[in-house]
């Protein structure tokens, strides 16, 4: 007997259904298109066709990251290493356990071996978390960095607003903090290196330059007027290094 073979779009449903975020995101944004199309061109229509289908490309990208990142470890925990090391000690293979994680588009569910420490008391590892770039607090590198650049000029309770307005997200105190403790310290750990690269770019463009002065490296101190919480104003310093060219242009200050 033959077999029958299903309409597309009845495959589209099936595939939709069976997880494929990018089947369901078509066949939602069609929904959401449908309003526009059949009924007055008028601003709210153009309003809402604009503003609606933001939340169904984000939970797409969302159920994508967490499809692509959950494939990345074999179901059969025999399949990977026994042990591994990592920053110096030795870590046992013991299960994949769940735990949530947070994205720029929302929160999702991360299923990874857990390592035990070799050394008795000491927390365990999830190698995939370390491959991604999770931080402290389950959140990926890109959330983390939103996170820091809106604390820089807002308080912990305006943050806390912000992100489940923009990123479906509602956090405590202490998962912020830990957040954007993690941040600053993987980001300080490459500064050092980032302003010397940057420096000696900077130095080289000016010695290759044409012009009848020689290359200058200014050394200063600048400040700004920053906030405080309750006391006004106070100053705050920090060191600085211009480099200049041979045409006397300015090529940056770090």
């Amino acid at each position: 007997m033959a077999k029958s073979t299903p309409a597309p779009a009845a495959a589209a449903r099936e595939r939709a259904q069976d997880g494929d975020p990018l089947e369901r995101l078509r066949q939602q944004t069609q929904e959401r298109l449908r309003p526009f199309r059949e009924g007055p061109v008028i601003p709210p229509a153009a309003y809402d066709l604009e503003k609606g289908p933001r939340k169904v490309f984000d939970e797409a990208a969302r159920a994508l990251l967490e499809q692509e990142f959950n494939r990345l470890e074999p179901a059969d925990k025999h399949q990977a290493a026994a042990k591994v090391r990592y920053h110096g000690p030795t870590y046992r293979i013991n299960k994949k356990t769940p735990a949530e994680g947070a994205t720029s588009f929302g929160p999702l569910t991360l299923r990874s071996l857990l390592y035990l420490a070799a050394e008795d008391g000491e927390p365990g590892l999830h190698p995939l978390h370390v491959r991604l770039g999770v931080q402290g607090g389950g959140a990926t590198a890109v959330l983390a960095e939103r996170g820091a650049r809106v604390a820089v000029e807002h308080s912990q309770r305006e943050v806390r607003q912000w992100l489940p307005c923009e990123h479906g997200l509602g956090w405590s105190n202490d998962r912020l903090r830990r957040v954007l403790r993690e941040f600053r310290r993987t980001a300080v750990a490459f500064r050092e290196e980032a302003q010397k690269e940057r420096l000696l770019h900077w130095l080289g463009e000016a010695e290759r330059s044409r012009g009848r002065h020689r290359p200058v490296l200014a050394l200063g101190r600048d400040g700004v007027m920053v906030p405080l919480r309750g006391q006004g104003y106070q100053e705050a310093s920090a060191a600085t290094a211009s480099v200049y060219d041979r045409g006397g242009r300015r090529l940056g200050t770090g």
